[in-house]
């Protein structure tokens, strides 16, 4: 028997959840180390909830919607474990990097190589709330058939 499937989640930002604000890699700079802090408590949540995770995604900066977006050129690791990056076959099937299982407490480092320019895109790194469809559901369904048991009583 091989590993589960992936559950489908639906990803949502966390209030105050964003750890490195939207930057842009300099201008003609092949490699380049962006360093971020995760508190032991932090770490401690992420890791002990399934729903929780800590998304790094890449998008062009003039997309509202922040559509995750990675250029051919980009490739991405995380204290110096290299992550596929999953573009897909067009541009909205491009995923976001998910780094919790390669993240420590204390200082972490994204290292972000480029072999061509995207001064164009920006890069985000925030806390997202990724309840599977399943829980979802389950919850809509608690909420929605007191009432309708209650009716039915009446």
């Amino acid at each position: 028997a091989g590993a589960p499937p992936e559950e489908l989640r639906l990803t949502f930002p966390v209030r105050d959840g964003v750890v490195l604000e939207p930057f842009r890699l300099q201008h003609n700079l092949a490699v380049s180390n962006h360093v971020f802090q995760l508190r032991d408590s932090v770490y401690k949540t992420l890791m002990m909830r399934p729903d929780l995770e800590l998304q790094f995604k890449c998008y062009h900066h003039e997309d509202r919607q922040m559509n995750t977006n990675w250029p051919a050129s980009v490739q991405v690791s995380v204290n110096a474990t290299p992550l596929t990056i999953e573009r897909g076959d067009n541009k909205t099937s491009h995923k976001p990097l998910y780094l919790k299982h390669v993240c420590q407490p204390g200082r972490n480092t994204i290292q972000i190589t480029v072999t061509a320019c995207c001064c164009s895109h920006l890069f985000v790194l925030q806390l997202v709330h990724r309840p599977s469809v399943r829980s979802v559901l389950q919850g809509l369904i608690k909420k929605r058939l007191l009432p309708a048991e209650h009716c039915i009583t009446k």
